[in-house]
């Protein structure tokens, strides 16, 4: 009976041991779950922070690659969504008049206003080119339709052409097979190094 007695204190003793485990445990659970939640929050920072590097790049990168790649001349920036006024006067009344006309919808207008960035260009025998531009650290097939959507809906307004680009670091494979499968939509891509 004296060994059953000290058999019974000592699962006592583990019992109260296993129970101060378990509180550490759990204590270390809330703990994993704050870091995880300040990771997240940091993922999401940096994200922004990548992003809007790429933004500030656009404006001399993209017109650089424009310029040599394509030889654009004479470019005017008539959206750029890093710069506090959304687009230039001109270019915005003649959207809106497409508007009132019914020659686009207004929320093809939207679609154009908040376009990373449109640029009018000349190329050979000074004939007048449109871009239509989407930014994106990891390119997706997401921004070429909304590259492709925008060029599309500029084609309508002016008769120009209009050329759908997406600008980022990378392009994803999902993005190419996309493109692909639309049979090469025209879209074209630039990447820029980190």
């Amino acid at each position: 009976t004296d060994q059953v007695g000290g058999l019974t204190n000592q699962v006592g003793g583990l019992t109260n041991q296993v129970g101060g485990l378990n509180t550490q445990v759990d204590s270390l659970t809330s703990q994993v779950g704050g870091l995880t939640n300040q990771v997240n929050g940091l993922t999401d920072q940096v994200g922004h922070l990548v992003g809007d590097n790429l933004e500030r790049k656009l404006s001399t990168k993209f017109l650089y690659q424009l310029r040599n790649r394509f030889g654009v001349r004479d470019m005017e920036i008539l959206v750029y969504q890093d710069r506090s006024e959304i687009s230039t006067i001109s270019f915005r009344s003649i959207v809106e008049h497409s508007v009132s006309e019914g020659t686009i919808t207004e929320g093809q207008m939207e679609r154009l206003m908040v376009t990373d960035m449109i640029v009018l260009g000349a190329v050979r025998n000074n004939r007048p080119v449109y871009y239509a531009v989407e930014a994106a650290s990891a390119i997706d097939d997401g921004d070429l339709d909304r590259a492709a959507e925008s060029a599309e809906i500029i084609h309508s307004i002016f008769g120009e052409d209009a050329v759908p680009v997406v600008f980022g670091y990378e392009v994803l494979d999902a993005a190419r097979e996309h493109n692909r499968v639309r049979h090469d939509s025209g879209v074209q891509f630039i990447t820029i190094g980190r």
